[in-house]
């Protein structure tokens, strides 16, 4: 069953952001990724993803979050909610 997953990165930026995904994921989305989008926030940045599985989630997301950290970004703040839909262009 698909998770979408809402994360919010205090302290981080669009430098920091579009450094990591094109270091981690070279601009491309990872298997498992169903949709990705992010965003600022007035004291940080945001992601939402929507993972094929909660496992999927966690196969990526866990990884990603230790290498912003080593980048200096704070843990995120992280909400995972169920998915009853997903529709795509």
């Amino acid at each position: 069953m698909a998770i979408a997953v809402l994360y919010e990165f205090r302290g981080m930026n669009q430098e920091i952001y579009d450094r990591f995904i094109q270091e981690t994921y070279h601009g491309e989305p990872m298997p498992g990724v169903l949709s990705h989008a992010a965003g600022p926030l007035d004291d940080g940045w945001w992601a939402f993803d929507v993972y094929e599985s909660y496992e999927a989630g966690e196969k990526i997301a866990t990884p990603a979050v230790d290498r912003l950290e080593a980048m200096g970004v704070q843990r995120p703040t992280v909400r995972v909610l169920q998915v009853h839909n997903v529709v795509t262009s």
